[in-house]
């Protein structure tokens, strides 16, 4: 749907669809009532006509309906909040799905009414591209969230949701740059450093990541220090000490590390990175009673989300390599034969699996594994490589391309089409990257992947990213 806009604010029009356009009263007969059953912690006639509205405001970024409308009633006989009124309808109503078409017309003409309003002029910017992202029109939601910026550099809103259009088209240092923005704007904002610090795991900027999850877990405890701010959105705090973890794991932090897994509940992960600390500061027995435990968790329970199958292949290999320490050469095999028949291009499981061989004294069963292994090496090489040009040329359509490439090479399959969007983000018309896409999704190859593939948000907020490198940097198996 493309709404008709001018370039002059000024000269914005409500825009009239097919379908009843919605009154003051009509449709929210019911969101009234129940606004009137839930209460508020004051009533109607104490506050301000401006009171209302802003909490309205609060109350649309909470998607808390009864809320809005109950605030939109209070504004409903004060002439001069006309056009307020006009963004509260237009808000209650873009919440239908895009089933819904009469109704999101209605909504876009009230929004449109809001657009004429300085008061409301940017909220209404920011709703109206909110919607069309949901609707999956993504240049025109990045389109009307821009306006809002430009009125408003400081407009929270706007860049919370600029940011999450960013990271699910793969743009990942737009979206950065906008969700340091929301932390910097909003002092009370946790999610918005997690995200920062799951996007520079993924670019491996492991020193910037451990950085952000550790401001993370400070906003986290100011939020819980201020009782007026609990309702604010935050993140799952052991999520947040799982990833700052397995950050100091890759910076080769393990003491650290211990530090934040000693504040999480004990869980199977938990215990696989305890175990990876613990045996590379040579905490043996530790280390193994804490890997036993782990992956009898992992067997009695198969279910498992993709980041705990992540970790519970760590704890596979640690558990290979460890028996290779003791000498246990045949109970080593058994495992990490296992391992690498389930994930093939998993380069330092091979690598143990190729000195277990030579333990047992099988030369031509290490020399074809060591054959496979050296350019599966290279190519995880220079994987990690890419991620600093990417960094650094956060413009360049190739990079993006070759990354994705070799994310399938490397069986990366999640990760690839990351880094496929990202370059058609740059480059809607690369071709390479067209051609890859439509041979994943099974496409003709002239066809535009976009609408149907790539455009559809995951989620209503940034959605975590698998992390680009899956191997925590733990020690190779000692001599």
């Amino acid at each position: 749907m493309k709404l008709q806009r001018s370039l002059s604010v000024k000269n914005i029009q409500p825009v009239m669809f097919s379908g009843i356009k919605l009154g003051k009263t009509g449709g929210l007969v019911l969101l009234i009532a129940a606004s009137l059953l839930v209460g508020c912690q004051r009533a109607a006639d104490t506050y301000t006509p401006e009171e209302h509205f802003q909490l309205a405001l609060k109350a649309i970024e909470q998607n808390d309906n009864p809320a809005i409308a109950f605030h939109r009633t209070a504004l409903l006989d004060v002439p001069e909040f006309e056009p307020h009124v006009h963004l509260l309808t237009g808000a209650l109503d873009t919440q239908v799905g895009p089933n819904s078409p009469e109704a999101i017309n209605d909504a876009m003409n009230e929004l449109m009414l809001a657009c004429q309003h300085e008061e409301t002029r940017v909220a209404a910017f920011v709703l109206i591209g909110k919607k069309m992202w949901e609707i999956q029109d993504l240049s025109s939601a990045i389109d009307w969230l821009k306006q809002a910026e430009q009125h408003d550099k400081d407009y929270v809103p706007a860049h919370k949701w600029l940011a999450a259009i960013y990271y699910d088209l793969g743009a990942m240092q737009d979206a950065h740059d906008h969700l340091e923005q929301v932390a910097e704007l909003d002092p009370y904002n946790a999610p918005a450093h997690f995200t920062m610090g799951i996007i520079n795991q993924d670019y491996r900027r492991f020193d910037l990541a451990e950085k952000n999850y550790e401001k993370c877990l400070k906003r986290l405890e100011l939020l819980a220090a201020t009782p007026n701010k609990l309702h604010l959105p935050r993140v799952n705090r052991q999520e947040v000490l799982v990833r700052l973890a397995q950050t100091r794991i890759e910076l080769r932090e393990y003491k650290k590390a211990l530090d934040a897994l000693d504040q999480t509940l004990e869980s199977r992960v938990v215990l696989s990175l305890q175990a990876i600390c613990f045996r590379s500061l040579d905490r043996t027995d530790e280390a193994r009673n804490c890997l036993f435990r782990a992956i009898n968790q992992f067997v009695e329970n198969p279910e498992r989300s993709s980041d705990e199958e992540i970790v519970y292949q760590e704890a596979r290999r640690l558990q290979g390599t460890m028996l290779l320490e003791g000498k246990e050469f045949k109970e080593a095999r058994t495992v990490v034969e296992k391992l690498c028949e389930e994930h093939p291009y998993d380069d330092k499981s091979l690598y143990v699996l190729i000195q277990v061989y030579r333990g047992l004294g099988l030369e031509k069963e290490a020399a074809e594994k060591l054959a496979i292994h050296k350019p599966l090496r290279i190519k995880r090489e220079r994987f990690s490589a890419l991620h600093l040009e990417a960094v650094g040329e956060p413009d360049n359509a190739d990079t993006r391309y070759e990354l994705g490439n070799l994310a399938l090479e490397l069986g990366e399959f999640r990760i690839a089409v990351n880094w496929f969007k990202a370059a058609l983000f740059i480059n809607p018309e690369h071709e390479k990257t067209v051609q890859a896409l439509n041979e994943i999704y099974g496409l003709p190859t002239d066809q535009d992947p976009r609408p149907s593939q790539i455009n559809t948000p995951a989620s209503k907020e940034p959605a975590a990213k698998e992390p680009a490198a899956k191997e925590p940097a733990v020690k190779e198996p000692k001599s």
